[in-house]
């Protein structure tokens, strides 16, 4: 299951780390599901075979074989055109590791759940196999609800059930046979969650802690890159079979549901989440998309702190300091300064260093020519990063705001959003090349080379922010123009 109520040693002092930064195999991974295995964590996600990935650290990730060759006969039969697995999950009882999983094809209703098992997950080990046993529940496209994404919970006095469901009515749960993994004859479905009028609902993992059992969901849409709207929400209930509500009592059943985690400038469409509980810390496991590397989903985990009244939040880090400023001393012209993560400042003819102690930023200032103590600027940093201001060792005024380098997105009337990126020698990466940029005050010009246009180039002419994180304006044929900073690089 998406929750793994492991209560083992805490990971380290490291693990309330804010991001958590993972690497390694961590590009491709689509709703995947965590659980610990001794000293090994492992997450199953969505692809061919049911994709395996493994860690010690639940930092640096590596790929292994994965759970399948091949979709089983059955799940062929019943999805001729499956070519892939989706969304396993993944849990422990008994003795064995049991792994649900569906099949189907994108929009359709004609899905599968189905079930394998396992002794362990160690393939060295002489009892690994995969067993597969079978169709756990199905539908057809005459059927008002989806069998996939499956998620199987404890309920109480050991009870099991199985929840799942995506887009049309919503979210299901169904009660299981402990002995076989599946719903008895006759078992009926009981709805938790849904979107009446919209739809976008899917993903649904249920995790017990205290006296509320917690339905976390994701809304809206995923694989649209940059126009991703995939986030996590969640409700809870006493009963594993609900009334779920979000914290301010609207039902789960309505449309409701608290926001966790949602995009932001550096992650895009994020959701399919799992649970891990691991030494009495909570870690939230799922995919997002990166606007600026590689255009794959990649896994994500983060921490999960628990509010005084029993709410799952995911504490966001504030925007990096790092990149490009456009930094002046009182009245004198400003001079570009390029922030590196090492703690140095890259600017031309000093030796420099920053440090950043909660909101103040401190720029140290020495040179090789002189031996005395360096120069000092301290300055408070704005909370969203854009600007800072204060005072350097002479009592002079200092000034900062982001500089227009690095990547934007950018959007044309309301057409689909492109990721631009300003480079430092005034080219634009742009995927037709020879474009370039001119910044003059706060008037942004761009040019885009192009046969066809007047002067052969097109023109854009958008006015930017004061603190360099947006613009807007129009081409030379009088279409509006957006953007946003997304990146200082």
């Amino acid at each position: 299951m998406r929750l793994a109520w492991l209560w083992l040693a805490v990971i380290g002092s490291s693990a309330a780390e804010i991001p958590w930064e993972v690497t390694g195999d961590i590009f491709g991974v689509s709703d995947p599901t965590i659980i610990k295995a001794g000293d090994t964590y492992y997450i199953f996600s969505s692809g061919p075979g049911i994709p395996v990935r493994r860690s010690n650290d639940l930092r640096v990730w590596e790929g292994t074989a994965p759970v399948f060759t091949q979709l089983p006969a059955w799940a062929q039969a019943h999805v001729p055109a499956a070519t892939a697995f989706w969304a396993p999950d993944i849990s422990f009882r008994d003795g064995r590791y049991w792994l649900y999983y569906s099949v189907s094809t994108l929009g359709s209703r004609c899905s599968a759940i189905g079930l394998a098992t396992n002794a362990t997950l160690e393939p060295t080990d002489p009892a690994f196999n995969w067993e597969d046993r079978g169709l756990v529940w199905s539908t057809q496209e005459t059927d008002d609800y989806n069998a996939i994404d499956p998620n199987a919970v404890e309920g109480p006095s050991g009870t099991r059930f199985l929840a799942f469901g995506s887009f049309w009515t919503g979210l299901k749960i169904v009660e299981l046979d402990p002995r076989t993994g599946k719903p008895p004859a006759g078992a009926a479905l009981t709805p938790i969650a849904s979107r009446p009028g919209v739809g976008a609902i899917e993903g649904a993992c249920i995790a017990r802690r205290g006296e509320f059992y917690y339905l976390f969901c994701s809304h809206d849409f995923t694989g649209r890159g940059l126009e991703s709207t995939y986030k996590v929400v969640v409700g809870r209930s006493r009963c594993v079979t609900g009334p779920f509500v979000d914290r301010d009592g609207c039902g789960l059943l309505a449309g409701g549901g608290t926001r966790v985690i949602a995009n932001s400038a550096a992650w895009r469409g994020p959701g399919h989440n799992a649970l891990l509980q691991d030494g009495g810390l909570t870690w939230i496991v799922y995919h997002a998309l990166h606007p600026t590397r590689r255009p794959a989903l990649t896994l994500r985990i983060d921490r999960v702190v628990w509010t005084e009244d029993g709410w799952p939040e995911v504490p966001q880090p504030p925007p990096p300091v790092t990149g490009y400023w456009e930094h002046r001393v009182a009245a004198r012209p400003a001079r570009l300064l390029r922030l590196l993560p090492d703690g140095s400042i890259d600017v031309a003819g000093e030796g420099a260093t920053w440090r950043l102690v909660d909101s103040t930023l401190e720029l140290h200032w020495s040179s090789a020519a002189t031996s005395g103590p360096a120069s000092v600027d301290r300055c408070t940093v704005s909370a969203d990063r854009r600007t800072y201001a204060g005072r350097d060792a002479a009592g002079r005024a200092v000034q900062g705001r982001r500089s227009v380098l690095g990547w934007w997105e950018h959007r044309v009337a309301d057409g689909p959003a492109t990721m631009l990126r300003l480079l430092p020698n005034g080219t634009i990466n742009d995927a037709q090349g020879g474009a370039t940029w001119v910044v003059t005050g706060d008037v942004l010009e761009m040019r885009w080379p192009n046969t066809a246009a007047p002067g052969g180039s097109w023109i854009d002419r958008v006015q930017v922010l004061s603190d360099r994180g947006t613009y807007a304006g129009q081409n030379q044929l009088g279409i509006q123009l957006s953007g946003w900073q997304v990146a200082s690089e």
